[in-house]
């Protein structure tokens, strides 16, 4: 619950407002300086560097030390995580594609992909982890930094006349002021937009949530703002008064906190209907400039439609897990989790979900991935299995014969290798439909384990519900 609560404040800590009054650009609006965009497009490819070469501490390094990233993770607490990724990882290969930039004297906001490819030691499969975000840099002593980082959901809408952001989950709709660019951030349960200003001096962040129960919307900022005091330093919530959102009982929060070295103002507005929160947040850096944009603010706030949220749990682009089951609403995927196992997110592939059970002996990764082309099942299992015998010791192929994973023909092998100084047993099935390829690996290490745990694993692969796409 915490965690949806920090998330709920981060939106008006993140947040900002529109331009000018009539749409025209405010004062400070700046042109593209090529200089700027030339200097992040090299930190972007040493960084690409110092993650291919396994040093996570170098990556580090283009991180400003009050930096905060997807989830409220801190510098360090991103560096441990890509440290213990690279560990298990053979060969690694980071690729940033710089999306796009735009770029002031004191700002830049590129939309970046990483793709973070290698073999893990730990799963013994070929991996790909993906991250499509949204960066802010500033100069910081003389040299530009990373300060923020928001995970996306999507690619930017540019505040043409009459540009409107869109979310059918929640009903939420948010015009976008001329000149303005719409950012969707990627949200577990509800949707998120930030919208930032041709001058890139302010954020207009929009959010519609669920919470996890019926609480007051004061409530939801007091815990929000207790978590963005352990995760920025020097912030705080300096004021906080009821007020209405439409017909909703809400609250409205002022901030303020330095990032960068520069000090921005945050103002929130949070109302809750039901177990649904909706928030607007502006952030103005520098501060001294949220006065230029009082009025719009007001404005924008206003010509929002909330709507109506869906009913029941909203998709995941990974697929949610609860006690019995990891499913995945739009792959049609759903699978058991085997009694007495322990089932979580995977950290490659998308839908991807890992099951532990047998004291750590016995591991089923379930991965899916979208390729175009004409791969068939056969083509996922020899990619896969192919990785292995290049990379592991004394790989033999035992069998292979068609099967199926649900509704899908699917092919399957049984292989039997060495990682390190560990012997293992897998059963590999591949499947392919539409654009989607899917493979459950199930395996025992070590290799002599394999005998009494092949039932389990067979019992799981019969139970596997995977929809065939429409055509």
């Amino acid at each position: 619950m915490r965690c949806v609560l920090a998330a709920a404040l981060a939106a008006c800590v993140v947040g900002a407002a529109p331009c000018g009054a009539n749409g025209e650009a405010p004062p400070g609006a700046a042109s593209q300086p090529s200089g700027t965009e030339a200097v992040v497009r090299a930190c972007y490819a040493k960084a690409a560097v110092a993650l291919s070469s396994g040093k996570a501490d170098e990556f580090a390094r283009f991180l400003a030390a009050d930096y905060i990233g997807p989830g409220g993770a801190t510098r360090q607490a991103l560096q441990e995580e890509l440290a213990a990724l690279l560990a298990r990882l053979v060969e690694p290969e980071a690729v940033f594609t710089v999306e796009s930039v735009l770029a002031t004297e004191q700002d830049a906001l590129a939309v970046v992909r990483l793709v973070l490819t290698g073999f893990d030691t730990t799963l013994a499969l070929p991996v790909e982890r993906v991250w499509h975000e949204l960066h802010r840099w500033q100069p910081i002593d003389g040299g530009w930094t990373l300060v923020r980082a928001s995970a996306l959901a999507g690619s930017p809408v540019s505040g043409a006349q009459g540009a409107v952001y869109s979310d059918a989950s929640t009903g939420m709709r948010v015009p976008v002021p001329p000149g303005w660019t719409a950012f969707p951030c990627a949200l577990t349960a509800g949707s998120q937009v930030t919208l930032v200003s041709p001058d890139l001096a302010v954020d207009f962040d929009v959010m519609a949530t669920k919470l996890p129960q019926e609480m007051e919307p004061g409530y939801v900022a007091l815990i929000g703002a207790r978590a963005m005091r352990e995760a920025i330093p020097g912030y705080e919530l300096q004021d906080m008064a009821q007020t209405q959102l439409g017909q909703w009982p809400a609250v409205r929060t002022r901030s303020v906190y330095t990032r960068g070295g520069r000090m921005v103002q945050a103002d929130g507005l949070l109302a809750v209907h039901g177990r649904q929160l909706y928030s607007v947040g502006v952030a103005t850096c520098p501060a001294e400039r949220a006065r230029d944009y009082r009025a719009q603010t007001d404005q924008a706030t206003a010509a929002i439609q909330w709507g109506t949220p869906r009913t029941g749990p909203l998709p995941d682009p990974r697929g949610l897990i609860n006690d019995v089951r990891f499913s995945h609403e739009g792959l049609g995927l759903s699978v058991p989790i085997p009694e007495g196992w322990k089932a979580a997110a995977g950290p490659f592939w998308s839908a991807e979900v890992v099951f532990e059970g047998y004291e750590g002996q016995a591991r089923i990764v379930l991965g899916c991935r979208e390729r175009s082309g004409a791969a068939t099942a056969e083509d996922v299992l020899n990619e896969l299995d192919d990785a292995v015998r290049r990379q592991a010791s004394a790989f033999r192929q035992l069998s292979v014969e068609d099967t199926s994973l649900g509704e899908i023909s699917a092919v399957q092998s049984l292989g039997e290798f060495t990682v390190g100084d560990t012997s293992r047993k897998r059963i590999l099935t591949c499947a392919v439909t539409g654009d989607v390829q899917v493979f459950v690996a199930c395996d025992a290490a070590p290799a002599k384990a394999f005998d009494r745990i092949e039932p389990a694993f067979r019992e799981l692969l019969k139970r596997v519900q995977l929809k065939a796409q429409a055509e």
